[in-house]
């Protein structure tokens, strides 16, 4: 928990970094706090985190592995066990 001296950041300022493809252990660091309060600012701010490359890169190589020669939005969201109304964003 960011005690009464961590740097209270403004929530544009959060966004904007996010959006500029910064992570959020990486913002956690600029206002030295955890990545687990950064990610409560995203879920107070509704900003929706983005999959790991780690992970996209390891469900593209599923479905090529499986065979399946074009990519696909709605394909990569099915590997990746991705609702509906979700983007896989990828930087």
């Amino acid at each position: 928990m960011a005690n009464q001296y961590t740097a209270k950041p403004i929530p544009s300022c959060i966004k904007k970094l996010y959006e500029q493809g910064y992570t959020q252990t990486e913002i956690a660091k600029k206002f030295c706090v955890s990545q687990k309060t950064v990610f409560t600012w995203f879920k107070k701010l509704n900003i929706k985190s983005r999959i790991p490359k780690k992970e996209i890169n390891g469900a593209i190589k599923t479905l090529i592995g499986k065979g399946i020669q074009q990519v696909t939005q709605r394909n990569l969201s099915q590997e990746l066990n991705i609702k509906k109304g979700y983007e896989v964003l990828t930087l």
